[in-house]
């Protein structure tokens, strides 16, 4: 089984796995393929654990591993939009965000971060006051933020 990472192409983790099933049935008799179908069975699960674990390891060293949010900012001037999104980069916690939609008076992004989001609810709106971006939260749902000006 083998793994790549979709972004890079890089290669995650590459697992073989071989179980034997002691029968003594018949080649080709139904307690044959049952038995062997039990030796498969237990290849895969030993192969899926062992990629899984490669895989979290792989993320885990190259600091992907955290949170997903969507993050809306309503009603605000691109410039307070600059400011946030600067803020939002220079966050504890901030692995990487993308703007989804970018309209006047609409800003949607999905931001990684290894914060909670109680936590990061809190750090965004004191970060944005410090830059004399006052917000307001208007839904918390999910991993879903909305912000409004106030």
């Amino acid at each position: 089984m083998k793994t790549y990472d979709v972004s890079t192409g890089r290669l995650i983790s590459n697992v073989q796995s071989k179980q034997k099933q002691m029968t003594n049935a018949r080649y080709g008799s139904f307690d044959w393929e049952s038995a062997l179908s039990r030796a498969g069975e237990k290849a895969s699960r030993t192969a899926t654990s062992e990629t899984i674990e490669n895989i979290v390891e792989y993320y885990t060293s190259v600091g992907d591993i955290g949170n997903s949010y969507l993050i809306i900012f309503k009603d605000f001037s691109e410039d307070q939009e600059d400011t946030i999104l600067d803020t939002l980069e220079n966050l504890d916690g901030y692995q990487s965000l993308s703007e989804i939609q970018n309209t006047p008076n609409l800003l949607k992004i999905e931001y990684f971060s290894t914060m909670e989001k109680s936590r990061l609810r809190r750090k965004i709106r004191l970060a944005c006051k410090e830059k004399k971006v006052r917000l307001r939260t208007k839904e918390i749902s999910g991993n879903r933020l909305i912000f409004v000006k106030p």
